[in-house]
């Protein structure tokens, strides 16, 4: 048998639904991706102070997709 995390729908722990309806259920993450983007955003805007040309963020890391 083979499968990811995809698979899981329903976790019970002694009793207890850790995960429903594929969501996590003991563990509050509605700000986490809002946290994530941020420091992902700081981290590759401190690249600029080390690139040699000083170039910003935007143009280091362009879209692997295009924008629209």
């Amino acid at each position: 048998m083979n499968c990811d995390g995809r698979g899981i729908t329903r976790v019970v722990l002694a009793g207890r639904a850790i995960i429903e309806e594929a969501q996590i259920k003991t563990v509050d993450t509605s700000d986490d991706q809002q946290r994530a983007q941020a420091f992902l955003e700081k981290c590759m805007a401190s690249f600029s102070n080390s690139d040699y040309k000083r170039r910003p963020a935007s143009e280091l890391f362009p879209p692997g997709f295009p924008v629209r």
